[in-house]
This record gives C-alpha cells, structure tokens and sequence, in this order.
C-alpha cells in the first residue's frame, strides 16, 4: 500500500454498500471539548456555518522543514471531499527520523513507496509531492482515523493545531467522558 487510505477506499468502493435496517447515531457536539498539549489544541465545537449535519475541519500544522512548514486547511468531510481531498495524502517521515524510529521498532517497514521521506530541501520519493500541502492532508487523514474509533459520525466542528495520534487519542477520550457535551441523534 502507499501510505494512504486511497487503495482502503477503492476497495470498499468496489465492494459497494448496502443499506441495513439499523439506524447509525450521530454524535452531536451541543458543548465545546478541549484538550491541550503546550501550544498544540484539538477541540470540537458545535456545528457552524453551512454544514450544521457533519464534520467541518479547520487545521493546521508546522513543521520546521522548507517543503513543509506551516499549512493550514480548511474542509467540510463529506464522503465526496473525504475521496477526493484526504484518502490520497500519504503519511510522511523526515530522513533525519528515520534511523530513531526504527530503532524504537517504528517505520521497520517504511520506504520510498509507502511513505514520503523529506531529505533537507525537499522529498526524496522521484515522483514527489502528490499536492504541496499533501503533509497536512495526511494530519487530516490521521485525526478523522482516529476520531472515527468514537463508534459514531460526529457532527461538530473540528479545530487543530499540530495535532497527532497522541492528541486525538486524548480527545476521543475526553468526548467519551464528557457525556454532558454531545448528544446522540
């Protein structure tokens, strides 16, 4: 696989869907949620603006790296904006980590075709980036991964600086407890 959801996506596309007699709850976020780490945040708020029946995605990251640093994105999630704006992004690693991270038993199968890999300047993969903000798209990836654990499509609005799996983890942890934030409809 390449390091994306795009080859997970397609499958499942194929495959196709088939409606169930079971109504899936969504989780709505009627209170704000925050968790904190330094200057890096997640929070879910209520649902605003145009898209009051889902997820709206407000996020940015930054990365002290010339073919990264600050990227911000901004998105309503819709099975549409999910395919054609998210699944695609593949996750990434800097040259200079990599050695670290296998030594902790991280990235032992990592390469070229299955990840990004930022040498000093730019990515060492030959076909390069698939979009120059590709790097938060894959945040992006990763925080509606993680957030889809919750067990239930959340409608809210979502904000993030710098997140991470940590970060998420320790939100849906927060959104589980704090009953008195969300309702089920």
């Amino acid at each position: 696989v390449d390091g994306s959801a795009e080859p997970w996506l397609k499958t499942l596309q194929q495959a196709g869907l088939r409606p169930t007699d079971t109504r899936r709850q969504a989780m709505l976020i009627t209170q704000p949620i925050e968790i904190q780490d330094g200057a890096r945040y997640a929070r879910l708020l209520p649902p605003i603006g145009a898209h009051p029946n889902g997820l709206s995605l407000q996020m940015d990251i930054d990365f002290a790296h010339p073919a990264v640093g600050v990227q911000p994105l901004a998105i309503n999630i819709t099975p549409e904006t999910y395919a054609s704006e998210i699944a695609w992004a593949r996750t990434f690693a800097f040259e200079q980590d990599v050695e670290a991270l296998q030594r902790m038993g991280l990235a032992l199968g990592g390469s070229l075709q299955n990840a990004v890999v930022f040498g000093k300047e730019s990515a060492l993969n030959p076909e390069g980036l698939r979009a120059t903000d590709e790097p938060v798209r894959h945040k992006a990836l990763d925080l509606l991964g993680d957030l889809a654990l919750v067990g239930h499509p959340i409608h809210g609005h979502l904000q993030a600086h710098r997140p991470g799996h940590g970060l998420t983890h320790a939100l849906t942890q927060a959104l589980r407890k704090a009953t008195d934030c969300w309702r089920l409809i």
